[in-house]
C-alpha cells in the first residue's frame, strides 16, 4: 500500500503545533524540549544543512525521498552516538556549512542527474546535526530532553515536507519544480559559502 505522505505530514504538524502550544502549560520538565527546538532555529547553519537535505530528497520523487530519510535517519543517529567526539575533532558549525555547500553546488547543477552519490552528503548532514543537536554535559535526563527536541525539528520538517510535496506532487512534477528545486539549492550553496567565508575569517584560520 502507498503511504499517505500528506496525512502523515498534517498529523505531526499537529502533533507539533499542539505540543508548543502547551509550552507553558502543564508539562513540568518540557522546557528543556523546548530549548532544543529554539536551538535549531536560532542557528542558521542548522537551518541551511536542515534546507539543503530537504531539497536533495526532492529529485526522483519518491525514491531518492524514500531512500534518503533512512540515510539521513542513519547519520543523525550516529551523529547523538558521537557527538562529542566530533565536535572536539572538528568546528560543527563550519563543517555543517560546507557540506551544504556541496551539496547544494551539486544538486544545483546536476538537478536529477545527482544520482545516489547524493546520500553521501546527506549522511554527512544528518551526522553533522545530530551532533550539533547535542546539548552541553549535564543531568542525563535533561540532556535526553533538550535532544530530543533538537532532532524533532530535521525529522518532523522532513516528513512534513514530504508529506506536502507527495500530496502536490501532479501539479509539482515536471521541468518546472526541477527548475525550481535547482535554484533554490544555489541561492542555498551561495548563502552556505558566504556563512562559511565568515566563520573561516572570523576564526582567524585565513591568517
Amino acid at each position: 500500500m502507498r503511504p499517505d505522505w500528506s496525512r502523515l505530514a498534517a498529523t505531526l504538524l499537529a502533533l507539533f503545533s499542539g505540543g508548543q502550544a502547551e509550552a507553558h502549560g502543564a508539562l513540568p520538565g518540557s522546557e528543556g524540549f523546548y530549548t532544543g527546538i529554539a536551538h535549531v532555529f536560532q542557528e542558521p547553519a542548522l537551518l541551511l544543512a536542515l534546507g539543503v537535505t530537504i531539497l536533495a530528497l526532492m529529485p526522483d520523487w519518491p525514491r531518492r525521498y524514500r531512500s534518503g530519510v533512512v540515510v539521513f535517519a542513519t547519520g543523525l543517529a550516529l551523529g547523538l552516538l558521537l557527538g562529542r567526539s566530533l565536535a572536539d575533532l572538528l568546528p560543527l558549525e563550519f563543517a555543517l556549512l560546507l557540506i551544504a555547500m556541496i551539496a547544494g553546488a551539486a544538486i544545483a547543477l546536476l538537478g536529477d542527474r545527482a544520482t545516489s552519490a547524493i546520500q553521501v552528503p546527506i549522511a554527512a548532514l544528518g551526522l553533522l546535526i545530530g551532533a550539533a543537536c547535542l546539548p552541553d554535559p549535564g543531568d542525563p535526563v535533561d540532556v535526553l530532553v533538550t535532544t530530543t527536541g533538537g532532532v524533532s525539528v530535521p525529522l518532523v520538517a522532513i516528513l512534513a515536507v514530504g508529506g506536502a510535496y507527495d500530496g502536490l506532487s501532479n501539479r509539482l512534477r515536471g521541468q518546472g519544480m526541477s527548475t525550481a528545486l535547482r535554484i533554490a539549492s544555489a541561492w542555498l550553496c551561495a548563502i552556505a559559502a558566504m556563512l562559511a567565508a565568515l566563520v573561516f575569517r572570523g576564526n582567524g584560520w585565513g591568517a
